[in-house]
């Protein structure tokens, strides 16, 4: 089955496109008749269609169940995925304040803390840093890790 490229404005179309598609995105997924009325008027706006001339429709997010953006860009996702990774962090942190020292411990669980201690650094930093939490976050991560606790 053939694909659409998308509704694209030209520079002409830009500021209507704009606005029709801040109205789409305020159409949550029950709504599904009027965002499809909006998206065909910027198809419209944006003089495309699709494939073999066929009806193009909208998408909704499925983690807000809005639409406008996939669930790959929602802003809403992303506050949520950073509100877990503090609470991990919060959490972690906790536990950490829990850990024993190194006199009531062995040396297997005195590396586990130092360990963890190294790991904890080491995500201080590149959230200090501005990593993007991504694959080359991971690689970066485990290089530094590697560095700081080599068994």
């Amino acid at each position: 089955m053939a694909r659409s490229v998308g509704a694209r404005p030209r520079k002409a179309q830009r500021e209507e496109a704009a606005r029709l598609r801040a109205k789409l995105g305020e159409c949550r997924s029950d709504q599904w008749q009027r965002a499809q009325v909006i998206f065909e008027e910027l198809c419209a706006v944006c003089g495309v269609t699709g494939p073999s001339y066929s009806l193009m429709t909208p998408r909704a997010c499925r983690f807000c169940h809005m639409y406008g953006h996939t669930r790959q860009y929602c802003p809403r996702k992303r506050v949520a995925e950073e509100r877990a990774r503090d609470r991990e962090v919060a959490e972690a942190s906790q536990i950490k304040n829990q850990l024993p020292q190194q006199a009531t411990c062995s040396a297997a669980q005195w590396a586990w803390v130092v360990c963890n201690e190294a790991h904890d650094a080491v995500y201080a930093e590149l959230r200090a840093e501005g990593w993007p939490w991504d694959e080359t976050w991971e690689v970066e991560h485990w290089r530094r890790m590697r560095i700081r606790c080599p068994s």
